[in-house]
Formats: structure tokens, C-alpha cells, sequence
């Protein structure tokens, strides 16, 4: 909890510098993280490639009871996906941000971040399929991901590390 808190103020005095200047602030990390997954997934497509991708081991897969499509059911499903899509909100909500011509820059700009986006999400997916990664209650997907291509490296401590500040700058779009 003391860490949430701490957080979300770090990100209010960031926000409180302006919309431009907080943009500038949280751009590193985000840019952070797209370039360590991005080499992770290169180097997980050469150990796979080399046959030296190991399968994942010692995960249990979460084992829930099926529940009735409820409004309860439906309600969360909405507003998980509504949570994939902040990015896209704040570009739209930030547009008097962008340089001239604006719309055209955020155009660009929500292309080249669906584009990221989409590479990622493919490569994530196909190489946690080749691991055979399961859903768990005690390590994420892309958790066993890192592990599986990096072992127990600081290699991997980077990956959860910039995983970490990614989720949190998430919370970022309700500012």
C-alpha cells in the first residue's frame, strides 16, 4: 500500500508540471519498456530459432470454477478492456499537446503506438505458446516469459522491473 501511495504522488507532482512537460517526464519509461521487451522478444526468437528456448516448469495453472455470464461477469470484462485502451485515450484526450498540425501528429503518433502494440501483443503470444506458459496465481505470463529467455539474470530483474513501472504509469491516464 505504501508503495501504491507513494506512486500516485510521484505521478501528481509530475502532472502538476503541465501536460507537456509530465509527457516528456513519463516518456523514458515508457520507451524503457518497449525497447527491453523488444529485446527480449529478439532474443527469445534466436533462442528459438537455435532450439535453446526452454519449456516453462514449476507453474501450476490457476484453476477457477467456470461462473455464469452475470452482469457482474459482463461489467469487469468491460472495464478490463476499457483499461487496455488507456493509451489510446490519451492521446485523444492530450491531442493539445501535439506540435502542428495536431491532428495529423496524434494520427501518427496512435498509428506507430497500435503498430508497437500489435508486434508486441503477436510476439508475446507466440513465444509464450512455444514455452507452453500458463496463467497462474503466482507468476505472470510475462514473467515466465523473461525467465524462460533470460534465465535468473538481472536481465530478467530489468524486464519485471520496467514491467513494473509500465503498470503503474498506466494509473497515469486518470490524471
Amino acid at each position: 500500500v505504501e508503495i501504491c501511495v507513494l506512486a500516485v504522488l510521484a505521478m501528481m507532482i509530475i502532472n502538476l508540471r503541465g501536460v507537456k512537460e509530465s509527457g516528456r517526464i513519463f516518456a523514458v519509461p515508457t520507451y524503457f519498456f518497449v525497447v527491453i521487451m523488444f529485446i527480449t522478444l529478439i532474443i527469445g526468437f534466436y533462442r528459438l530459432s537455435t532450439g535453446t528456448l526452454p519449456q516453462i516448469t514449476g507453474v501450476e495453472m490457476v484453476h477457477h470454477t467456470v461462473q455464469n455470464v452475470s452482469v457482474f461477469l459482463i461489467l469487469h470484462a468491460f472495464s478490463s478492456g476499457c483499461t487496455a485502451l488507456t493509451g489510446v485515450e490519451a492521446i485523444s484526450n492530450g491531442i493539445t499537446a501535439f506540435r502542428e498540425p495536431r491532428s495529423k501528429n496524434a494520427a501518427a503518433t496512435m498509428i506507430a503506438m497500435s503498430s508497437i502494440l500489435g508486434v508486441l501483443f503477436i510476439g508475446i503470444t507466440f513465444l509464450a505458446n512455444r514455452i507452453h506458459a500458463l496463467p497462474s496465481d503466482t507468476e505472470t505470463i510475462i514473467s515466465q516469459l523473461a525467465r524462460m529467455i533470460l534465465g535468473q539474470s538481472a536481465a530478467y530483474g530489468v524486464v519485471i522491473a520496467s514491467t513494473t513501472v509500465i503498470l503503474i504509469m498506466a494509473a497515469n491516464t486518470a490524471f
